[in-house]
Protein backbone atom coordinates (compact mmCIF):
# COMPACT_ATOMS: atom_id res chain seq x y z
CA UNK A 1 0.00 0.00 0.00
CA UNK A 2 2.87 2.39 0.71
CA UNK A 3 4.23 1.86 -2.78
CA UNK A 4 0.99 3.13 -4.39
CA UNK A 5 1.08 6.59 -2.68
CA UNK A 6 3.83 8.08 -4.88
CA UNK A 7 1.84 7.09 -7.98
CA UNK A 8 -1.33 8.71 -6.59
CA UNK A 9 0.57 11.93 -5.75
CA UNK A 10 2.07 12.03 -9.25
CA UNK A 11 -1.37 11.58 -10.82
CA UNK A 12 -2.84 14.44 -8.72
CA UNK A 13 0.07 16.75 -9.71
CA UNK A 14 -0.49 15.99 -13.41
CA UNK A 15 -4.22 16.76 -13.11
CA UNK A 16 -3.51 20.08 -11.36
CA UNK A 17 -0.93 21.02 -14.02
CA UNK A 18 -3.41 20.25 -16.82
CA UNK A 19 -6.12 22.38 -15.15
CA UNK A 20 -3.69 25.30 -14.74
CA UNK A 21 -2.75 25.17 -18.42
CA UNK A 22 -6.43 25.14 -19.41
CA UNK A 23 -7.18 28.23 -17.29
CA UNK A 24 -4.16 30.07 -18.70
CA UNK A 25 -5.29 29.30 -22.28
CA UNK A 26 -8.82 30.57 -21.64
CA UNK A 27 -7.51 33.78 -20.07
CA UNK A 28 -5.27 34.53 -23.07
CA UNK A 29 -8.09 33.75 -25.53
CA UNK A 30 -10.59 36.11 -23.87
CA UNK A 31 -8.16 38.99 -23.33
CA UNK A 32 -8.48 41.63 -26.19
CA UNK A 33 -5.30 42.82 -27.84
CA UNK A 34 -4.44 46.46 -27.26
CA UNK A 35 -3.32 46.87 -30.92
CA UNK A 36 -4.10 44.94 -34.09
CA UNK A 37 -1.52 42.47 -35.27
CA UNK A 38 0.25 43.92 -38.33
CA UNK A 39 1.38 41.84 -41.25
CA UNK A 40 4.40 44.01 -41.96
CA UNK A 41 6.28 46.90 -40.42
CA UNK A 42 4.64 50.28 -40.97
CA UNK A 43 1.25 48.86 -42.01
CA UNK A 44 -0.54 50.64 -39.17
CA UNK A 45 0.95 54.03 -40.07
CA UNK A 46 0.07 53.66 -43.76
CA UNK A 47 -3.51 52.66 -43.02
CA UNK A 48 -3.90 55.89 -41.04
CA UNK A 49 -2.40 58.04 -43.81
CA UNK A 50 -4.53 56.70 -46.67
CA UNK A 51 -7.87 57.27 -44.94
CA UNK A 52 -9.40 60.22 -46.84
CA UNK A 53 -11.39 62.90 -45.11
CA UNK A 54 -15.07 62.45 -45.80
CA UNK A 55 -18.34 64.12 -44.96
CA UNK A 56 -20.22 60.82 -45.13
CA UNK A 57 -22.32 59.93 -42.08
CA UNK A 58 -20.14 58.11 -39.53
CA UNK A 59 -23.01 56.04 -38.21
CA UNK A 60 -25.89 54.12 -39.68
CA UNK A 61 -28.71 56.47 -40.68
CA UNK A 62 -32.14 55.80 -42.12
CA UNK A 63 -33.71 58.53 -44.28
CA UNK A 64 -37.41 58.63 -45.11
CA UNK A 65 -40.20 57.80 -45.57
CA UNK A 66 -40.43 59.34 -49.05
CA UNK A 67 -42.76 58.97 -52.00
CA UNK A 68 -39.64 58.37 -54.12
CA UNK A 69 -35.88 58.69 -53.67
CA UNK A 70 -32.88 58.44 -56.01
CA UNK A 71 -29.18 58.37 -55.07
CA UNK A 72 -27.20 60.97 -57.02
CA UNK A 73 -23.66 60.60 -55.63
CA UNK A 74 -22.05 58.56 -52.87
CA UNK A 75 -18.29 59.01 -52.66
CA UNK A 76 -15.54 60.56 -50.54
CA UNK A 77 -16.95 63.92 -51.66
CA UNK A 78 -20.06 63.12 -49.64
CA UNK A 79 -23.63 62.00 -50.10
CA UNK A 80 -26.35 63.46 -52.28
CA UNK A 81 -29.82 62.22 -53.14
CA UNK A 82 -33.10 63.61 -54.47
CA UNK A 83 -36.41 62.68 -52.89
CA UNK A 84 -40.09 63.43 -53.38
CA UNK A 85 -42.37 64.26 -50.49
CA UNK A 86 -45.91 65.67 -50.51
CA UNK A 87 -45.67 66.17 -54.27
CA UNK A 88 -42.55 68.38 -54.03
CA UNK A 89 -38.90 67.64 -54.74
CA UNK A 90 -36.07 68.06 -52.24
CA UNK A 91 -32.35 67.27 -52.25
CA UNK A 92 -30.07 66.12 -49.47
CA UNK A 93 -26.53 67.42 -50.11
CA UNK A 94 -23.90 66.57 -47.50
CA UNK A 95 -26.24 67.23 -44.59
CA UNK A 96 -28.02 70.23 -46.14
CA UNK A 97 -31.62 70.09 -47.39
CA UNK A 98 -32.58 72.19 -50.43
CA UNK A 99 -36.12 72.67 -51.72
CA UNK A 100 -38.99 72.37 -52.11
CA UNK A 101 -39.03 72.67 -55.90
CA UNK A 102 -41.26 71.47 -58.71
CA UNK A 103 -38.39 69.32 -59.93
CA UNK A 104 -34.76 68.55 -59.04
CA UNK A 105 -32.41 66.43 -61.17
CA UNK A 106 -28.84 66.21 -62.49
CA UNK A 107 -27.43 66.38 -58.94
CA UNK A 108 -23.67 65.88 -59.28
CA UNK A 109 -20.46 66.50 -57.34
CA UNK A 110 -17.12 67.10 -59.07
CA UNK A 111 -14.00 68.31 -57.29
CA UNK A 112 -16.05 69.33 -54.28
CA UNK A 113 -18.36 71.53 -56.40
CA UNK A 114 -22.00 70.43 -56.34
CA UNK A 115 -24.36 71.21 -59.22
CA UNK A 116 -28.01 70.44 -59.77
CA UNK A 117 -30.90 71.55 -61.96
CA UNK A 118 -34.23 72.57 -60.50
CA UNK A 119 -37.58 73.91 -61.66
CA UNK A 120 -39.41 76.72 -59.89
CA UNK A 121 -42.37 78.78 -61.09
CA UNK A 122 -42.35 76.88 -64.39
CA UNK A 123 -38.76 78.01 -65.12
CA UNK A 124 -35.58 75.93 -65.04
CA UNK A 125 -32.44 76.97 -63.15
CA UNK A 126 -28.96 75.53 -62.68
CA UNK A 127 -27.11 75.76 -59.39
CA UNK A 128 -23.31 75.35 -59.52
CA UNK A 129 -21.58 75.86 -56.20
CA UNK A 130 -22.72 79.28 -54.98
CA UNK A 131 -23.81 80.45 -58.47
CA UNK A 132 -27.35 80.26 -59.84
CA UNK A 133 -28.01 80.46 -63.59
CA UNK A 134 -31.40 81.06 -65.17
CA UNK A 135 -34.27 81.14 -65.66
CA UNK A 136 -34.21 79.03 -68.82
CA UNK A 137 -36.61 76.75 -70.66
CA UNK A 138 -33.96 74.03 -70.36
CA UNK A 139 -30.32 73.86 -69.28
CA UNK A 140 -27.53 71.36 -68.81
CA UNK A 141 -23.89 71.51 -67.71
CA UNK A 142 -20.74 70.14 -69.35
CA UNK A 143 -17.08 70.04 -68.33
CA UNK A 144 -14.56 71.08 -71.03
CA UNK A 145 -11.05 69.66 -70.64
CA UNK A 146 -8.19 72.08 -70.11
CA UNK A 147 -10.42 75.14 -69.96
CA UNK A 148 -12.94 76.73 -67.62
CA UNK A 149 -14.31 74.38 -64.94
CA UNK A 150 -17.70 74.09 -66.65
CA UNK A 151 -19.90 75.34 -69.48
CA UNK A 152 -23.65 75.68 -70.01
CA UNK A 153 -26.03 74.61 -72.75
CA UNK A 154 -29.34 76.38 -72.32
CA UNK A 155 -32.55 77.17 -74.18
CA UNK A 156 -34.56 80.38 -74.22
CA UNK A 157 -37.37 81.64 -76.47
CA UNK A 158 -34.69 82.64 -79.01
CA UNK A 159 -33.19 79.14 -79.26
CA UNK A 160 -30.26 77.14 -77.89
CA UNK A 161 -27.03 78.72 -76.65
CA UNK A 162 -23.61 77.59 -75.46
CA UNK A 163 -21.94 79.55 -72.68
CA UNK A 164 -18.31 79.01 -71.69
CA UNK A 165 -17.03 81.48 -69.13
CA UNK A 166 -18.20 84.85 -70.54
CA UNK A 167 -18.41 83.70 -74.16
CA UNK A 168 -21.89 82.89 -75.54
CA UNK A 169 -22.58 81.25 -78.93
CA UNK A 170 -26.00 80.95 -80.57
CA UNK A 171 -28.87 80.88 -81.05
CA UNK A 172 -29.08 77.41 -82.65
CA UNK A 173 -32.10 75.29 -83.50
CA UNK A 174 -30.62 72.42 -81.48
CA UNK A 175 -27.33 71.41 -79.85
CA UNK A 176 -26.18 67.79 -79.98
CA UNK A 177 -22.94 66.28 -78.77
CA UNK A 178 -20.14 68.20 -77.06
CA UNK A 179 -16.70 66.84 -76.24
CA UNK A 180 -13.12 68.03 -75.79
CA UNK A 181 -10.40 67.30 -78.33
CA UNK A 182 -6.81 68.42 -77.71
CA UNK A 183 -7.20 72.05 -76.65
CA UNK A 184 -10.41 72.50 -78.67
CA UNK A 185 -14.09 71.92 -78.10
CA UNK A 186 -16.18 69.85 -80.52
CA UNK A 187 -19.81 70.95 -80.84
CA UNK A 188 -22.57 69.61 -83.05
CA UNK A 189 -25.45 71.98 -83.70
CA UNK A 190 -28.45 72.36 -85.99
CA UNK A 191 -29.05 75.44 -88.09
CA UNK A 192 -31.46 75.91 -91.02
CA UNK A 193 -32.55 72.25 -90.79
CA UNK A 194 -28.96 71.00 -91.25
CA UNK A 195 -26.35 69.73 -88.79
CA UNK A 196 -22.84 71.14 -88.45
CA UNK A 197 -19.69 70.01 -86.69
CA UNK A 198 -17.60 72.72 -85.09
CA UNK A 199 -14.02 71.87 -84.07
CA UNK A 200 -12.57 74.92 -82.38
CA UNK A 201 -13.10 77.62 -85.01
CA UNK A 202 -13.42 75.18 -87.95
CA UNK A 203 -16.96 74.37 -89.13
CA UNK A 204 -17.76 71.23 -91.15
CA UNK A 205 -21.05 70.55 -92.87
CA UNK A 206 -23.88 70.81 -93.64
CA UNK A 207 -24.96 67.23 -92.87
CA UNK A 208 -28.35 65.56 -92.70
CA UNK A 209 -27.35 63.88 -89.44
CA UNK A 210 -24.25 63.42 -87.25
CA UNK A 211 -23.82 60.13 -85.43
CA UNK A 212 -20.93 58.94 -83.28
CA UNK A 213 -18.05 61.28 -82.44
CA UNK A 214 -14.98 59.66 -80.90
CA UNK A 215 -11.39 60.67 -80.15
CA UNK A 216 -8.20 58.89 -79.12
CA UNK A 217 -5.02 60.87 -78.57
CA UNK A 218 -4.58 63.13 -81.61
CA UNK A 219 -7.11 61.18 -83.69
CA UNK A 220 -10.69 62.20 -84.41
CA UNK A 221 -13.46 60.17 -86.00
CA UNK A 222 -17.16 60.69 -86.62
CA UNK A 223 -20.06 59.29 -88.65
CA UNK A 224 -22.45 61.45 -90.66
CA UNK A 225 -25.29 61.14 -93.16
CA UNK A 226 -25.49 63.26 -96.31
CA UNK A 227 -27.86 62.86 -99.29
CA UNK A 228 -29.23 59.67 -97.68
CA UNK A 229 -25.79 58.03 -97.62
CA UNK A 230 -23.61 57.35 -94.59
CA UNK A 231 -19.92 58.23 -94.35
CA UNK A 232 -17.16 57.64 -91.80
CA UNK A 233 -14.52 60.34 -91.36
CA UNK A 234 -11.30 59.44 -89.56
CA UNK A 235 -8.79 62.27 -89.44
CA UNK A 236 -8.42 63.27 -93.12
CA UNK A 237 -9.73 60.01 -94.64
CA UNK A 238 -13.38 59.48 -95.63
CA UNK A 239 -14.99 56.04 -95.97
CA UNK A 240 -18.23 55.50 -97.84
CA UNK A 241 -20.87 55.94 -99.14
CA UNK A 242 -22.72 53.22 -97.20
CA UNK A 243 -26.34 52.31 -96.56
CA UNK A 244 -25.55 52.45 -92.86
CA UNK A 245 -22.57 52.81 -90.54
CA UNK A 246 -22.07 52.68 -86.77
CA UNK A 247 -19.95 51.27 -83.89
CA UNK A 248 -16.93 53.47 -84.67
CA UNK A 249 -14.10 53.08 -82.16
CA UNK A 250 -10.57 54.51 -82.14
CA UNK A 251 -7.47 53.20 -80.38
CA UNK A 252 -4.70 55.69 -81.09
CA UNK A 253 -4.22 55.43 -84.88
CA UNK A 254 -6.21 52.19 -85.14
CA UNK A 255 -9.93 52.06 -85.84
CA UNK A 256 -12.87 49.70 -86.23
CA UNK A 257 -16.45 50.23 -87.44
CA UNK A 258 -19.19 48.36 -89.25
CA UNK A 259 -21.04 49.38 -92.39
CA UNK A 260 -23.91 48.15 -94.56
CA UNK A 261 -23.65 47.80 -98.33
CA UNK A 262 -25.87 45.85 -100.72
CA UNK A 263 -28.05 44.82 -97.83
CA UNK A 264 -25.11 43.08 -96.08
CA UNK A 265 -23.09 44.15 -93.04
CA UNK A 266 -19.28 44.34 -93.00
CA UNK A 267 -16.68 45.01 -90.32
CA UNK A 268 -13.62 47.10 -91.21
CA UNK A 269 -10.52 47.35 -89.05
CA UNK A 270 -6.98 48.55 -89.81
CA UNK A 271 -5.26 45.86 -87.76
CA UNK A 272 -3.85 42.57 -89.06
CA UNK A 273 -5.66 39.46 -87.86
CA UNK A 274 -5.44 35.90 -89.11
CA UNK A 275 -8.72 34.70 -90.61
Amino acid sequence: MQKKKPKIKLFILLVLLFCSLCLLFLRIKNTPLSKPILQESGAEERSTLIKPKTSLPKKVNVFGPYENVNISFFSYEGLGFVYQKEGKYWAYINGEIVGPYERIDSLYSSGGIVSYRYKKGGETYLKVGDQTFGPYEDVRIFYPAGGPPFGLIYKTKEGWFIKIDKKVEGPFEAIGRIRSFKDKLIITYKQDDSWYLKIGKEIRGPFDEIGIITTSGNNLGYIYRKHNNWFVKINQKTFGPYQGADSLQLLDEFFIFRYQKGGKWYLIINLLFSQ
